[in-house]
């Protein structure tokens, strides 16, 4: 039998493979991340429809006006702000509210998958650059209610009424839901308060015809009197 000759791989060999591998690894990564957020920027945008879903069907019920923005300003319960007010219109059960387990925020103790909580919010809030700081409540979403100022609502009533839907003249361009961390999503709630960026860099707007588009915080218009947030 003729011996075989068996060469291993030199040192320079291996140096070069992991090298090719590392490279290869962190050109990767990037287009992983982004994979991953479009995933949850999608179940962020089917959330927010679902919510829409609620907030026309509490309205169907309620002489055809949203709920308050919250019951009591400032807000000293979850269960005041119209994210619980629409709870069961979405499908879930009552005492299945539980602070923090399950309820509107993504604080510590946030345990239970429900559709007010933004999945990339969840993992990481990110402040609209204007806000610089994110509200301690930690919510995902805020309701727009700049309509009733348009309908001349000011002060603290603006809390507790709400928005008549046959006041939005404009459905497909006005705002009733952005990202926020805070139960207001106002034109002042999202540029100068509570507003999030969870979306590469921009966040969805739920709108009063029931569609959901992505924007940037500087496609936003910066009047509160523009259609997008006064709904007239």
């Amino acid at each position: 039998m003729i011996p075989t000759s068996r060469r291993g791989f030199s040192l320079t060999e291996l140096l070069v493979t992991l090298s090719i591998i590392v490279i290869l690894t962190v050109m990767l990564i990037p287009t992983v991340r982004n994979s991953l957020e479009a995933t949850r920027q999608t179940k962020c945008a089917s959330q927010m429809r679902q919510i829409g879903m609620g907030l026309f069907n509490y309205a169907a019920e309620n002489g055809g006006r949203l709920p308050p923005t919250s019951a009591v300003y400032p807000t000293a319960d979850e269960k005041d702000a119209w994210g619980h007010a629409i709870w069961t219109y979405v499908g879930y059960a009552e005492a299945s509210f539980n602070y923090p387990r399950n309820d509107l925020g993504v604080r510590a103790g946030a345990k239970q998958d429900n559709i007010f909580r933004c999945p990339s919010t969840w993992i990481k809030p990110i402040a609209n650059p204007s806000v610089g700081n994110v509200n301690s409540n930690l919510f995902s979403y805020g309701l727009n209610f700049s309509p009733l100022v348009a309908l001349g609502i000011t002060g603290e009533g603006k809390w507790t009424v709400g928005i008549p839907l046959a006041s939005i003249s404009r459905p497909a361009v006005t705002a009733m839901v952005t990202e926020d961390s805070f139960s207001r999503g106002d034109w002042w709630g999202y540029t100068l308060y509570f507003g999030l960026i969870p979306h590469q860099g921009g966040a969805n707007v739920l709108f009063f015809d029931g569609h959901v588009q992505w924007f940037r915080p500087r496609d936003l218009p910066e009047r509160e009197s523009d259609p997008f947030w006064g709904g007239i």
